[in-house]
């Protein structure tokens, strides 16, 4: 018959399972967002977006179910609670668990702000590239073409566009 602890010990170890698989399914999915959009493959990027991403909502639901079991067994929630538990209760193999879990999630982390960052910085080039062409790029005062081949300023002077 299986006591308590062992008990616990298995029905964490299923969602530290649950939860490196999942993690490990978002990296995948994100690193190939990452690919796509590092190399302007928008094809790709598109059939990405539509066949949709591992859901957080998953991943953010086996966390909450740990965070209940934590709970009802005596440990506070919040991100320390699981490293407590295993520091006190837990086998090696699930500590061990945790901590592959812990690096999934740190890898995790990581590849979301990359992509946030790749993301930022591709909006800001084509404002930037909007502004430029609209002829609003006054930081660098700098004078573009209208529909005519003449820039904004109506200056006659400069050659068309077409001749330039």
């Amino acid at each position: 018959m299986m006591n308590q602890a062992d008990h616990v010990n298995d029905r964490l170890r299923t969602l530290l399972t649950d939860q490196r698989e999942q993690a490990a399914m978002l990296i995948l999915y994100l690193d190939e967002v990452r690919q796509a959009i590092a190399t302007n493959a928008i094809d790709h990027l598109q059939q990405l977006v539509e066949t949709g991403s591992p859901s957080l909502a998953v991943l953010e639901s086996l966390q909450n179910q740990q965070n209940s079991l934590l709970q009802q067994h005596g440990f506070s929630t919040g991100p320390q609670a699981l490293q407590d538990y295993l520091d006190a209760n837990a086998p090696s193999e699930l500590q061990q668990l945790g901590g592959a879990l812990s690096e999934q999630l740190s890898r995790l982390r990581n590849s979301l702000l990359i992509n946030d960052l790749l993301i930022r910085k591709n909006q800001h080039r084509i404002r930037q590239s909007i502004r430029l062409l609209n002829g609003r790029d006054n930081a660098n005062n700098r004078a573009t073409y209208s529909r005519t081949g003449h820039s904004e300023e109506h200056d006659t002077e400069k050659r068309r566009l077409a001749t330039a």
